[in-house]
């Protein structure tokens, strides 16, 4: 046999054990998981004997590479097959390594399962899913994690907690807010459709509604979501969404959903609501009868001002389309900013409810302040929209988002923004810190994000910043 020969049968013979490693390494994950499912002490006992041969077989692949090296000196691709190899070989024997470690903690799981331990059932359960993450893959399932940029375990978990929280079908997480209102509107208008959105919305959203949308052949009406009426007046025959902010920015102003919702189905419109000012803990546009509900997840789902995230939420035909756009315009998050926003909805009960007081608080002591023109606050009596506020969100939790007039004009209010000490000036929301912004093109608006400090230091630190601006 030739010298080229003999190398290219040794090639072939490190490549049948690579593979033969990695199918053993494969096996031993999936029965670990299998036998942590089932709580088979039996299993993971051979689990953890049979790590030995995966050792042995890394130790052997190894000897066969530095042989190859030695004796035949190769370059170029042959060199880059061998150094591939010596690199695959250390991870697929941690990946027994990890089997190992998940079989020798069954025994002590199923005997702390005897004395009911809740923290074991949900070991169990994250086992199962994992377990099924794995199968899915190996099978190449639709919807399987083959390229991070599509999908990855990550960014589905997250898609499914989204779910759960909106009472939804199905739910896409993407890049961020933005990318959500894209793609909620490109995915359900063509060039000659119709879209009727509020008059009162995000600065982006509204170069969505008066530049790129007509650009592209869409046509838009705006109005003052919060009656009916104007929407019925706007209503083409070629009318095929109607778009609006549950609670608008900056003007916190609340649209009757279902009312909306059910004049838009009987004309064969989809509502699509962005609630990214309220919540899901206040309030889930789906219940209402909003078609699709999207966050600029940024805010109150992340709740600590670290990622950057967007969401949507509704029928799965409707998430399947928009997965199709995400796929393809590259509006995906990364699985990192994934893991960041499923932390933040550990918390986002506690966190609204403490920044829903908050709010309320304030909200209450700047009526009494001369400084102050007026509150603009759902949970006010004083608020339009108050009785709607009531009955669509949940309890005695009102968001919080507080918008207050000063007295004066935009040198008032950015002099009392300035003269402010714990809130940070901001243009973001939702953060657990307390954040301030004056709004300038509201001439002496000021919004107002709350945290979950002590509300006194709140107040305090707003009251010498009235103070401040009088000298």
């Amino acid at each position: 046999m030739s010298i080229r020969k003999q190398y290219d049968s040794d090639l072939e013979a490190l490549k049948t054990a690579l593979v033969e490693m990695g199918q053993n390494a494969a096996e031993a994950v999936e029965n670990a998981l299998e036998a942590l499912c089932t709580a088979d002490t039996a299993a993971a006992q051979k689990i953890v004997q049979g790590d030995d041969r995966i050792n042995n077989m890394e130790r052997d692949i190894e000897h066969r590479c530095m042989t190859l090296l030695l004796r035949q000196q190769p370059v170029a691709g042959d060199l880059r097959h061998i150094s591939t190899a010596m690199k695959v070989v250390t991870d697929i024997e941690r990946m027994g390594d990890h089997a190992s470690d998940i079989a020798e903690i069954i025994p002590h799981l199923v005997t702390v399962r005897k004395e009911g331990d809740p923290a074991v059932s949900q070991a169990i359960a994250m086992g199962r899913k994992a377990y099924q993450m794995i199968i899915d893959a190996m099978n190449w399932e639709p919807g399987c994690c083959i390229y991070s940029r599509t999908t990855n375990p990550t960014t589905m978990a997250m898609e499914r907690k989204v779910a759960s929280l909106e009472n939804a079908e199905d739910a896409c997480v993407i890049s961020c807010g933005m990318a959500a209102v894209s793609l909620s509107l490109l995915t359900q208008l063509n060039a000659g459709d119709h879209v009727i959105a509020n008059d009162d919305t995000f600065i982006c959203t509204d170069s969505m509604f008066n530049d790129i949308l007509p650009s592209k052949g869409i046509e838009t009406t705006r109005v003052n979501i919060t009656d009916l009426e104007n929407i019925k007046k706007a209503m083409k025959p070629n009318t095929k969404v109607i778009y609006f902010e549950a609670l608008s920015n900056p003007l916190l102003e609340l649209a009757d959903i279902p009312a909306i919702a059910e004049y838009a189905h009987a004309h064969g419109c989809k509502v699509i609501v962005d609630n990214t000012f309220v919540s899901p803990f206040i309030m889930r546009p789906l219940d209402w009868g909003a078609d699709i509900v999207i966050h600029s997840a940024t805010k109150y789902y992340v709740g600590h001002g670290d990622a950057i995230c967007g969401v949507l939420a509704g029928k799965k035909a409707d998430m399947d389309r928009i997965r199709y756009y995400n796929d393809n315009l590259g509006t995906h998050i990364s699985p990192f900013d994934s893991w960041l926003a499923l932390r933040g909805v550990r918390t986002l009960p506690l966190r609204l409810k403490k920044q829903s007081e908050n709010a309320m608080a304030i909200a209450k002591w700047l009526e009494k302040r001369p400084e102050v023109e007026f509150v603009i606050y759902p949970g006010l009596e004083s608020h339009p929209q108050h009785e709607l506020a009531k009955k669509l969100f949940d309890g005695d939790n009102f968001g919080g988002m507080v918008c207050f007039h000063l007295k004066g004009g935009y040198e008032e209010m950015s002099a009392f923004a300035d003269a402010t000490k714990i809130p940070p000036i901001a243009t973001s929301l939702g953060d657990v810190v307390t954040l301030i912004y004056p709004k300038k093109p509201y001439n002496n608006l000021i919004r107002l994000s709350t945290g979950i400090e002590d509300v006194n230091d709140l107040i305090a630190d707003f009251e010498q910043a009235f103070e401040a601006i009088k000298k």
